[in-house]
Parts: C-alpha cells; sequence; structure tokens
C-alpha cells in the first residue's frame, strides 16, 4: 500500500507543479503483479490507476502494456478481481482507439476477395502464432505488447463463473457502450458475487426432464441375485 500512497504523491507534485519524473509509469507497471489480485487494497489502487491512465496523450504502447498485463493476470486471478479488470481494460480500449489492434488485427482476418495465397498465409500466420508480448521487460514501452493480442480475454467467455464470462463478451461485441462506471465493480468479492447470485430472481424457471421408477433396481431373480432390467448381461 505504501508504494500506491507514495505514487499518488508523486502524480500531484507532477501534475500541480510539474514535477520531472520520467520513470513514474514503469514504477506503476511494476506493481501490477498476481499478488495486487488478491490484495486488500486492489480498489484503491485501480481508482488511483484510472486517474494516472486518464490522458488521452499517453504513449499507445505504454497503454497496450497495461492493457496486456491486466489482461494476463486474469488468467488466475479471483473472480471479484477479474469483474474489476473487465470495464477498467473496456475504458482503456474505448479511450486509446490505436490499441484496438490487440482485438482485431486485419493481418490475421480473411475476406473473401483474398486469393488462395493469401488465405493459406492468413492460416499459416494463424496456426504460427506466438504471443509476442515480453512479460518479463520492466519498461512498458518495449514489452511489444501492441504486436500481441487479447486472448486471455477470449478464454473469459468460458470462465466457470457465469458474471465473468457474460461480462467478458462485451469484447466481441460492437464498442457502441459507454464508458463503464469504475465504481459499480471496484468492490466485489467472493462474498458479493455468491450473494448475488443467491439472492438472483430466475425470470424463467429451469426445465427439467425425468422419468418416475417405483424402485431402484429390477425383480430379484430366482438365485437372490438382482439385476437391472432390460440390460443384456
Amino acid at each position: 500500500m505504501v508504494p500506491v500512497l507514495a505514487l499518488n504523491g508523486l502524480f500531484e507534485l507532477m501534475l500541480r507543479y510539474n514535477l520531472d519524473y520520467p520513470n513514474f509509469y514503469q514504477k506503476l507497471y511494476g506493481l501490477i503483479t498476481a499478488n495486487l489480485m488478491h490484495a486488500k487494497y486492489r480498489a484503491r489502487f485501480f481508482r488511483l490507476m484510472d486517474t494516472f491512465l486518464a490522458s488521452t496523450h499517453l504513449s499507445a504502447h505504454l497503454v497496450a502494456s497495461f492493457i496486456k498485463r491486466l489482461s494476463r493476470l486474469t488468467l488466475n486471478a479471483p473472480p471479484g478481481a477479474i469483474v474489476s479488470v473487465i470495464p477498467f481494460v473496456y475504458n482503456l480500449l474505448k479511450k486509446h482507439p490505436s490499441c484496438m489492434i490487440m482485438l482485431h488485427n486485419p493481418a490475421y482476418i480473411t475476406d473473401p476477395f483474398m486469393t488462395p495465397e493469401e488465405t493459406e498465409h492468413v492460416k499459416s500466420l494463424r496456426g504460427n502464432y506466438v504471443d509476442p508480448f515480453d512479460d518479463k521487460e520492466p519498461n512498458p514501452e518495449r514489452t511489444r505488447a501492441m504486436e500481441s493480442s487479447l486472448w486471455e480475454l477470449a478464454s473469459l467467455t468460458e470462465h466457470y463463473h457465469p458474471n465473468v464470462a457474460t461480462l467478458a463478451k462485451i469484447f466481441s461485441q460492437p464498442f457502441r457502450k459507454m464508458n463503464y462506471n469504475m465504481e459499480d465493480f471496484l468492490d466485489w468479492s467472493y462474498d458479493s458475487l455468491l450473494a448475488a447470485e443467491t439472492s438472483r430472481r430466475l425470470k424463467v424457471l429451469p426445465t427439467l426432464e425425468y422419468e418416475n421408477f417405483d424402485q431402484l433396481f429390477g425383480e430379484a431373480n430366482t438365485e437372490g441375485t438382482t439385476f437391472l432390467t432390460g440390460v443384456d448381461w
């Protein structure tokens, strides 16, 4: 928590008194680790990071690195943290359209007007794809995140928690939605997600199909051994 508060103080000095601190975003990038997804101050950190990344004049490579690292961390994060990351990434993509290439890269998409050779080339690119993102690089300007893709977000559509899976599908739809209000997502946890799911009222009751049986097994045979009826032993 101390580094987060220190960066907040530095940001205020940079914003109000023109303090020159070139490594600010590199330090912020270094704080985004797997432990953050489980920390008690996670909501506070996301609120501050939302302020730090609010400017539209930030480098696209810088923003792409933050988007990619947050997306990568969702693979092992709890549902409460993922619910915060998805709208945060969505807002960043809306604010920085140049990063949309991480979701929709024309180099990997075929179209009906391509020649057979061009189509085969695109299929070859897909089949031999290796994520170029360097998660060990401390400088967010050099991670090659812009050359990568957000396949992690696509995998979230198959998440075991229905709220996460539903929310992740927003990236497969046209970006016509206004920015998310982050305050609606920052304080979610296992308890709040479970409470919301158990208290949810079903509009339509689930359909169950079953067959009534008078007994579990069939009639006993003459030797006293019970077999299932209709089964050829």
